[in-house]
């Protein structure tokens, strides 16, 4: 059976480049990584917003990058 279009995952087609990785005392970390125009393309789509936001798109990162 096949998924309507509009309902499939979108496939991650951008890179990630992490810049600089500074730890806290307290065991958490500030990471600054580029903002692409394809990052921010696959954010919209993933989660149907039209605009993004930084915080928004810093939690949409920070669950990639602890996905499994």
């Amino acid at each position: 059976m096949n998924t309507p279009k509009s309902q499939q995952t979108p496939k991650s087609n951008f890179d990630l480049i992490i810049h600089h990785i500074k730890d806290n005392p307290d065991g958490s970390c500030v990471v600054e990584f580029d903002v692409t125009p394809e990052l921010i393309q696959y954010y919209k789509l993933h989660t149907g917003k039209k605009r993004y936001s930084k915080k928004g798109l810093s939690n949409f990162v920070l669950n990639l990058l602890t996905k499994n």
